[in-house]
């Protein structure tokens, strides 16, 4: 979802209560149960769904690395 900073992760423990806040406050209530719900699921993958993955991180990275040359 959202990187933390060193200081809130380590040190303050990730500051789980300001975190649920800030969730519920850009996505919504619903969103945060669902994720909270899936928190220990496990996943697994094939290998054209993580190629696909590769593409499409690949693009993204290409984005932003365009947007900050510029």
């Amino acid at each position: 979802m959202y990187a933390q900073c060193a200081k809130c992760n380590l040190y303050q423990g990730g500051r789980p209560h300001e975190a649920r806040d800030h969730v519920v406050k850009v996505h919504g209530e619903e969103v945060f149960e669902q994720l909270r719900e899936q928190r220990f699921q496990q996943r697994k993958f094939t290998i054209k769904e993580l190629k696909e993955l590769e593409v499409e991180y690949k693009r993204r990275a290409d984005e932003l690395l365009a947007r900050f040359q510029e």
